[in-house]
């Protein structure tokens, strides 16, 4: 089996290799063979090539990626499903309810991607109020250490003075009953 890398792919198919990777992008499941190669590159076969061609020319007239998958999903059925089975839902049907459950879980990854990033935005503000506490923790711990040390000195002022005052009282007392000093 011969296997083309991007660039052999985009000069098979005369199709720019920005436009074939963001067909991949936006719809890798109609490509079923993709391989890589040692470094990583993407190889492709050639009913990818095929693959790629119709993909862009239905794209060219303006046909959703929506509209190519289902397309793709038809074709899908058609080539593999049973034809005398009358209990099975029309294939239409069958298109409907799998786009429909596709929808219902990119819309379900969708909420639960909203739902994570709003997570994630809380938990930012959060970190920034933690933050912002811890800073004014050690703003209020370094002013409460500062009191300490004033009030501290204050004491020793107020002992000195209450000493000096006791000094001078006894001296006084002294002084009005006559004692010697």
């Amino acid at each position: 089996m011969k296997y083309y890398t991007l660039g052999e792919v985009s000069k098979l198919s005369n199709i720019s290799v920005n436009s074939l990777r963001y067909h991949l992008k936006k719809a890798p499941n109609l490509f079923k063979n993709i391989k890589r190669d040692r470094y990583n590159r993407f190889l492709f076969v050639e009913s990818d090539v095929r693959t790629f061609q119709s993909v862009h020319e239905l794209k060219s007239s303006g046909i959703s990626y929506r509209e190519i998958i289902r397309k793709y999903i038809e074709t899908e059925f058609l080539e593999h499903s049973p034809k005398t089975s009358h209990s099975v839902l029309p294939l239409s049907d069958n298109q409907e309810i799998i786009l429909d459950s596709i929808d219902g879980i990119r819309t379900k990854i969708q909420e639960q991607t909203n739902y994570i990033k709003s997570l994630e935005d809380k938990l930012l503000e959060e970190s920034k109020k933690i933050g912002y506490l811890q800073k004014i923790n050690k703003i209020l711990y370094e002013k409460n250490q500062n009191f300490e040390k004033s009030l501290n000195n204050h004491q020793e002022c107020i002992n000195s003075l209450e000493e000096r005052v006791s000094i001078l009282v006894d001296l006084q007392t002294k002084s009005i009953l006559g004692e010697p000093k």
